[in-house]
């Protein structure tokens, strides 16, 4: 009798904590926050099977899909306060956000990019990140600033862990059904789970994976960015709006005081406030931001479009893969006297060839169609996805070899000029309609 009487009461006291949480939720809003802070977004929301473009900062909510841009970068903040920094070509999908359980959980899905994860500013308790990616399942465990990437190869990277432990990854077989084998990635190191190591791990020959962080990762301005917004993360306010809709307000920028310039020359003050100089001319004192060197300003403005400098490639490091040669760029354009072509189509085809390489990458993005050994490439430049701007685009092309050594890159400049919409004046407006407009949807073609 005593046992059963612990036990109803043990029953009524979770049922009273129910309530008291039905009854009284937390003010506090459980959700990711996304905020872009370069670059273009589209979102896929849960249950609908076309995705919009974001032009602000929103709320993630489990199930949503996010696309980015490939310039890039947002930073979400989940409900504890983990951050995850996500880079350009990125594609994901937020399957899980769970913060009722005892150890509540963000699971998310990795179709490819890159992702930073910061959980040394957690403000609450402990959660649970797992990654799915191709082959790999990745579980923060104690690493608390790890890296994961996934553009062709898929890297895990582990920064920084609050215990002696680290990263936990689980290599799937290649169905994706069991795990074959699992790792422990400790601090400063790597794994590359490239094609060949997936086939030893599949091999059951337990491979060995384990290396420091790569030199050129270490150098690279997505790793610079991550390592300082760790040290000094960007604030944003998060609120709820009505109706419990969220959205994000970024802080305003702090802005240095400006100052005057003021001549260093014998002036006169005219009994009229003019002041004039030693020869009698008048004096104009200008503000200007003093963390800025001042520049002339031309007196008739210019029509001709600004175009950055034509740079040449950077030197090679790998003996075996040529320079990237082009081809056409947008069906047949021929470059300017600067070497600049023009285009206005929104989606603009960069194609070429190249010897002796095993990938080749266009600004950063590893072009997944180009098959190891081949000698042509294209590269789909669409301005839908953030992959071409209205004005002067560089793209940067390079080859590597199966060391993943670099060949000698080639720059190319495409100035961009969006055509005007024409009007049909002999169509009256169409009524209105609840059915959502389409969005450009599918994967960015290379």
């Amino acid at each position: 009798m005593p046992f059963l009487i612990i036990i109803c009461i043990g029953i009524i006291g979770v049922l009273v904590f129910n309530l008291w949480r039905a009854v009284f939720p937390s003010s506090k809003p459980k959700a990711a926050y996304l905020h872009i802070v370069n670059g273009s977004a589209q979102m896929k929301a849960w249950g609908t099977e076309s995705f919009f473009n974001l032009s602000t900062d929103s709320v993630v909510m489990q199930g949503d899909r996010i696309r980015s841009s490939a310039d890039a970068k947002f930073i979400v903040e989940f409900y504890d306060g983990t951050l995850m920094r996500i880079g350009g070509n990125a594609d994901l999908s937020f399957d899980t956000i769970n913060d009722q359980s005892d150890v509540p959980s963000m699971d998310i899905h990795l179709f490819a990019g890159d992702v930073w994860f910061d959980m040394m500013n957690k403000t609450s308790g402990h959660s649970d990140v797992k990654v799915t990616m191709n082959n790999i399942v990745a579980n923060s465990n104690n690493a608390s600033i790890f890296e994961l990437e996934n553009q062709g190869d898929q890297v895990a990277r582990v920064i920084a862990v609050s215990q002696n432990d680290g990263l936990s990854v689980d290599v799937l077989d290649e169905s994706g059904s069991k795990v074959v084998e699992s790792e422990k990635i400790g601090v400063g190191q790597e794994i590359n789970f490239k094609s060949d190591v997936l086939k030893a791990y599949w091999a059951h020959q337990s491979p060995t994976v384990l290396a420091a962080l790569a030199d050129d990762f270490k150098q690279s301005e997505w790793y610079l960015w991550n390592i300082k917004e760790d040290d000094s993360p960007t604030v944003f306010e998060k609120t709820v709006g009505p109706g419990g809709i969220g959205f994000v307000k970024v802080a305003p920028q702090v802005v240095k005081p400006s100052t005057v310039v003021t001549p260093d020359v014998g002036t006169t003050v005219l009994p009229d406030g003019t002041t004039v100089d030693a020869n009698g001319k008048p004096i104009v004192t200008s503000t200007v931001d003093a963390s800025k060197t001042p520049v002339a300003t031309p007196t008739t403005p210019s029509t001709t479009p600004v175009v950055a400098p034509v740079k040449t490639g950077s030197p090679a490091e790998s003996t075996t893969v040529s320079k990237p040669e082009i081809l056409s760029i947008a069906g047949g354009v021929k470059p300017d006297a600067s070497g600049v072509y023009k285009v206005t189509s929104r989606v603009t085809t960069l194609s070429g060839t190249i010897k002796g390489a095993d990938k080749v990458v266009v600004n950063g993005y590893t072009l997944t169609k180009f098959k190891a050994g081949s000698t042509s490439w294209s590269y789909f430049a669409n301005a839908d996805f953030g992959l071409m701007k209205a004005g002067d685009n560089i793209y940067e092309i390079y080859g590597l070899d199966a060391n993943g050594k670099r060949g000698e890159s080639i720059i190319i400049h495409v100035y961009y000029t969006p055509q005007a919409a024409t009007p049909n004046a002999a169509s009256a407006p169409a009524p209105a309609t609840t059915t959502p407009a389409t969005v450009p949807t599918g994967t960015i073609q290379d």
